[in-house]
């Protein structure tokens, strides 16, 4: 913005300075204007005396002379005037070009602003989806008791198992095979005791449970 308002001061300084040009040329053109018509007036005189034979031909050479001293000067600023007129239009164009200039590359950089703006959301939206499916939630409290992975960036498979928890506060399961003469005289929900071997010990062994 500082940019454009530098370049837009500098024009209006060369515009400014047009129209003093201006102004000077119109009242030295209105001036000579009228000087004009006394010079006229005065090579008429003069010719006119001649004609009565009571003037001389040095005056009014002298007063033609005069006359067009004065027409080139005044031919001069009217081209002078013609070229100001000119040279103003081209700053205004030029005034015009700089902020439609300004505009259209303002208007190019926020369309990037706006794309990269864009670009940048799809990317964090790539890399939640990405974050969301390297994080594993367990489905209960518990104890990793084991883990398949243990090194950083290890590739794993659809449908492997990567951990084994106990759950915190969970009932302990037993999957046993009885004999068929135990399993016979068991009824459900009777209680049974069992002992696994081997064992460092026969009370640390033995169990009692609920069929």
């Amino acid at each position: 913005m500082t940019q454009l308002s530098d370049a837009l001061k500098a024009l209006d300084r060369q515009m400014a300075q047009k129209l003093a040009t201006r102004k000077r040329l119109d009242m030295s053109i209105a001036f000579q204007r009228t000087l004009m018509d006394t010079l006229n007036a005065r090579v008429a005189t003069r010719q006119e005396a001649i004609d009565k034979q009571v003037g001389t031909k040095v005056n009014l050479y002298d007063a033609k002379e005069e006359l067009e001293k004065y027409q080139a000067q005044l031919a001069s600023d009217e081209g002078q005037l013609i070229e100001t007129d000119a040279a103003m239009r081209e700053l205004e164009s030029e005034r015009t070009k700089t902020v439609s200039q300004f505009i259209a590359d303002n208007e190019n950089k926020l369309a990037e602003a706006s794309r990269k703006r864009d670009e940048a959301r799809q990317a964090l939206a790539k890399a939640t989806a990405r974050l969301q499916r390297t994080e594993l939630y367990a489905p209960l409290d518990g104890v990793v008791q084991q883990t398949a992975v243990t090194t950083v960036g290890q590739v794993v498979t659809t449908g492997q198992q990567l951990a084994v928890i106990t759950p915190n506060g969970g009932k302990l399961q037993v999957e046993a095979l009885v004999r068929t003469s135990t399993s016979a005289s068991s009824s459900s929900g009777s209680r049974q005791s069992s002992r696994s071997t081997p064992s460092p010990s026969p009370a640390s062994a033995c169990c009692t449970a609920r069929w």
